[in-house]
């Protein structure tokens, strides 16, 4: 058994949609150190609910003393936070949670010594369900390795990426990939709606279906492609709809938006 590490202080810049879920996932947890919290928005502090959780809109010694400092913000806005990052103790740990930003982007605008990871996850984490990927530089030891863990193992589970261009790869799949499935959830939702059933019956059904669906493949030992085949009967109702989506390509499109997602990470990480 591996011995817990506490965190005794997370600072989060930048209090955007994931941030909202990272911070539900730290308090659903039980998290019960201190959560620095910046954003240049006073409104959004209204999001700010638990005692252990304070609202800045001023990156102060509080900020830069953490633990942890989780970088939220749209990476057009790093520059303006970096610039205040640069007399950063080095025994912090930064993670970026920016999509497509490099860590040498990261390290110019603030200080080459510091640890620093890149970390993709997605709002799943507001519910301790998300998958999350972590790519750190070589500053980052054993130690800061532990305690990324420590922190990330409370939003869901934490893998590790080879490369930053994988990590752009995982952007496109796992930071965008809820809104794929909830996209498609729609599309079977509004098919119900117009079937007759109420919006609430139809927002059921619809997640339901999708819940109880990627339970059954997680559960069941066999190929995707298999438990798929087990459904069709041939010329039968589920034949002629999957017939259909082959006609207009719907594997090849999927994919293909997909990667325009990833195109959209490469192009950020190559912007200075």
């Amino acid at each position: 058994m591996k011995n817990k590490i506490y965190i005794k202080k997370i600072s989060i810049i930048g209090l955007g949609n994931l941030s909202q879920a990272l911070i539900a996932g730290l308090d659903t947890a039980g998290y019960k150190g201190l959560i620095h919290i910046y954003d240049i928005d006073k409104k959004k502090k209204k999001y700010i609910k638990s005692k252990n959780m304070k609202f800045k809109t001023n990156i102060d010694e509080s900020i830069i003393g953490s633990t942890i400092i989780l970088i939220a913000v749209k990476p057009s806005n790093l520059k303006n936070v970096a610039t205040k990052l640069k007399n950063l103790n080095i025994n912090s740990i930064i993670i970026s949670l920016m999509a497509g930003v490099k860590i040498s982007q990261i390290t110019k605008l603030t200080n080459k010594d510091l640890k620093i990871a890149r970390i993709m996850t997605n709002i799943n984490a507001r519910h301790e369900s998300a998958i999350s990927f972590v790519y750190m530089n070589k500053k980052c030891t054993k130690i800061e390795d532990g305690v990324i863990n420590e922190l990330f193992e409370k939003f869901g589970s934490l893998y590790y990426a080879t490369s930053e261009n994988q990590l752009n790869k995982i952007t496109a799949l796992i930071g965008s990939g809820p809104a794929y499935f909830i996209h498609f959830a729609e599309s079977i939702m509004k098919t119900f709606k117009s079937f007759g059933f109420t919006e609430a019956e139809s927002m059921k059904y619809s997640l339901e279906l999708f819940y109880t669906t990627a339970y059954s493949c997680i559960v069941d030992d066999r190929a995707l492609g298999l438990i798929k085949k087990s459904i069709i009967s041939k010329n039968g109702t589920t034949d002629a709809a999957l017939k259909k989506m082959n006609q207009r390509n719907f594997q090849k499109n999927i994919k293909e938006s997909i990667l325009a997602a990833y195109k959209r990470s490469q192009e950020l990480s190559r912007e200075e």
